[in-house]
């Protein structure tokens, strides 16, 4: 996953303000905002657009399957 968090942080330090990353494979899902620490999620955990997409929440891996 090293070349997903060079993408990343190429697009934080762009400023785009929060990007997911889904790993089916290993069902997580990691959030990413500028100048925080890398959240991780599991399959029971729902997204959330937070201030950039306000009022968007999706189920976590469970319901994207």
């Amino acid at each position: 996953m090293p070349e997903v968090e060079t993408k990343v942080r190429t697009w934080l330090d762009s400023g785009t303000r929060l990007v997911w990353v889904v790993e089916p494979a290993i069902g997580r899902t990691f959030v990413y905002r500028p100048g925080g620490e890398r959240q991780d999620l599991g399959p029971g955990d729902s997204l959330s657009g937070e201030d950039v997409l306000p009022g968007l929440t999706l189920p976590g891996r469970d319901g994207l399957s």
